[in-house]
């Protein structure tokens, strides 16, 4: 299955559950992923963008520090 997501290219995901890395999304905005029949995984998205990403209006993002 393929996701498209252009706002995050660039940026890694990982495994929610297992901490493992999975693909980042590439260049064009897509994440392919291989599901079972009735599989699902839940990723969380890098917060940081790669270096050579457009640089937008930040501040009406919210931020979080840890």
């Amino acid at each position: 299955m393929t996701i498209e997501v252009p706002e995050l290219a660039g940026r890694g995901t990982t495994d929610l559950f297992g901490g493992c890395a999975f693909p980042p999304v590439d260049e064009r905005g897509r994440l392919t992923l291989t599901l079972g029949a009735r599989g699902y995984y839940w990723l969380s998205v890098d917060r940081t963008e790669p270096d050579d990403a457009p640089q937008g209006d930040h501040d009406n993002h919210p931020t979080e520090e840890v």
